[in-house]
């Protein structure tokens, strides 16, 4: 007697099931405004609260056509402003969120190659917010010269 076995859900460990995940979230919204998408996170944005619900009225119904579940608990509706990508989105204005931004000021000097890219990682996410990006990082040159850095 041969047995067929079928994944209800993606299996953890799967090595392709983040760009699964990608891809069937974008082939899901392709085709509506004012939706962006993060992985599993999307963000709906309109002028009205009438296009707001439009909006969300076909966003909810995409997902039971495909069997795919919403948690509601995650949901954050009617909200003037939001977090999203680690900036705090919303009034016509794109902020930086204050924990983020004390990561930064209180980040430890780098003293290995490493820790510098992983402070630039931190530092450079950020970079449209600082003025003179370059001149900045130019100047961190001087506490922290290349030539004292080990691997």
């Amino acid at each position: 007697m041969d047995c067929h076995y079928e994944f209800l859900r993606m299996p953890f460990g799967m090595m392709n099931s983040g760009a699964t995940l990608t891809r069937a979230v974008k082939k899901l919204l392709s085709g509506m405004d004012n939706v962006v998408d993060d992985i599993d996170d999307l963000l709906i944005h309109t002028e009205t609260w009438e296009a707001d619900v439009r909006t969300l009225s076909e966003l909810f119904r995409r997902p039971q056509e495909v069997n795919f579940t919403v948690r509601p608990v995650k949901c954050l509706l009617g909200s003037r402003t939001v977090d999203f990508l680690r900036h705090s989105l919303g009034r016509g204005a794109i902020d930086l969120q204050d924990e983020n931004v004390e990561k930064v000021r209180n980040a430890p000097r780098p003293k290995t190659k490493r820790e510098v890219r992983a402070f630039l990682r931190l530092f450079g996410y950020y970079k449209e917010f600082v003025q003179n990006f370059a001149a900045v990082l130019r100047l961190s040159r001087t506490w922290c010269p290349r030539a004292s850095l080990t691997s």
